[in-house]
This record gives structure tokens, sequence and C-alpha cells, in this order.
């Protein structure tokens, strides 16, 4: 910025940020991110266990609310080491991907969509 000091024009280096609070910032966007996107994956997953349940497929059903209670832990994934929002996302998407290679081939293309 510029301003003016005993009559001169200066220009004024603008403040270093705190990196420690432009790193919580980042997780916590990410965190917004994943958690939308969790969200959209809840909705999906009622659905399906629904009709797994209508369709009397327990052992779907079953695999569906591990999914579920999987996709609620995702949250706690650690990202303390991460130093950048894009280490930040490959953690995230790393914790997705893994949970949507347990899951059965009728749910996976749900985790492909929402990776799109």
């Amino acid at each position: 910025t510029l301003d003016v000091v005993k009559g001169k024009l200066v220009i004024v280096p603008a403040p270093t940020p705190d990196p420690v609070a432009v790193l919580a910032g980042l997780q916590e966007a990410a965190l917004a991110q994943v958690r939308a996107l969790r969200s959209t994956a809840f909705s999906a997953l009622d659905y399906m266990g629904l009709d797994a349940l209508t369709d009397s497929d327990l052992d779907l059903a079953k695999k569906i609310k591990s999914i579920k209670l999987a996709l609620r832990d995702i949250t706690k994934v650690d990202v303390s080491k991460c130093k950048t929002a894009s280490e930040i996302a490959s953690v995230y998407k790393a914790a997705w991907v893994t949970i949507a290679n347990g899951a059965p081939d009728s749910v996976k293309r749900l985790f492909a969509e929402a990776l799109l």
C-alpha cells in the first residue's frame, strides 16, 4: 500500500500473514468442502440403503452402513503435517478413495462421480 510519511509518498509493505492462521484457514476451507461432499454422499447412500433393505439385500445394507460410518470419520483425518491447500486436499482425497475402494461396485460409482 501507499502512505505519506513526512510529506513523502512511500510504499508500505503488506503485513506478513501469520502462517499458522493461514494454514488453519486452509484446513477449515478443505474441511467445509469435505463436509459438503460427504453430505451429498450421505443422501445418496441413504437411498441406496433403503433400496437394499427393500430388496432384502442385508449384506449391501450393512456395507452401506459401514461406509457411512467411515465417512463420518473422514473429518478426523490428520492434516497437521500439510503445508499447502493442495497437500490438504490430497490427504482428504486419499481418505475418500480408501473408503471408495472398500465399497461394493454399485456404490463405487457414487464416489467416482463425487470426485469429478
